[in-house]
């Protein structure tokens, strides 16, 4: 089993060095440093159950979507378009669910997200069913963006439902709470 980790190895840093040398090297999200607090590990706690929760959602969203796409009678070409059509449908009321979202990021870390608590949920929502019907029914892309996407709602979800029911706590800013989303995402999806 062992076996294949120098191979992939190899080409990793390869892929690293040849990229270094094509693509100047690029941040792709900036932000300020993080003013943390003691008050903080509770409610981070609290957050890393919540992205537990949302990520067993998301994986099962994304393995029951495609059963249901493979039992379908369609060809694989009317497949894709009935998963295209379902997500320009949900992307027609809520834009954030089409392609990576890594401007709505940007803005989430920057603190400048202005979606309320409850849009925020919904979102975080449809991006995992739309993430899921483009997967399931043909459509091509991955799952690391949308998991980065995804945390980071959830993240900011649970920051401004926080500060809601809580509104004299002093925790830190949105945008921590966004790399912490982010972070529990991606480690319960990809374990």
């Amino acid at each position: 089993k062992f076996v294949n980790i120098i191979p992939i190895a190899v080409a990793a840093v390869a892929g690293a060095q040849v990229s270094q040398a094509i693509i100047p090297e690029q941040v792709l999200f900036n932000h300020q440093p993080f003013d943390t607090m003691a008050v903080d590990i509770i409610p981070s706690l609290g957050l890393a159950v919540l992205t537990a929760l949302i990520s067993v959602l998301f994986t099962k969203s994304l393995r029951k979507i495609g059963g249901i796409a493979k039992k379908s009678a369609l060809p694989f070409w009317g497949r894709a378009i009935v998963g295209g059509r379902v997500v320009g449908a949900i992307g027609t009321f809520m834009p954030l669910v089409l392609g990576e979202g890594y401007r709505f990021i940007q803005s989430m870390i920057s603190g400048t997200f202005s979606m309320g608590v409850f849009l925020t949920f919904v979102a975080i929502f449809a991006k995992i069913f739309a993430t899921a019907m483009t997967l399931g029914w043909g459509g091509s892309g991955g799952i690391f963006a949308p998991c980065l996407l995804i945390g980071s709602l959830t993240g900011v979800a649970f920051h401004k439902a926080l500060l809601f029911f809580l509104p004299s706590v002093d925790i830190a800013s949105e945008g921590a709470y966004a790399l912490l989303g982010m972070t529990g995402l991606i480690s319960g999806v990809m374990q």
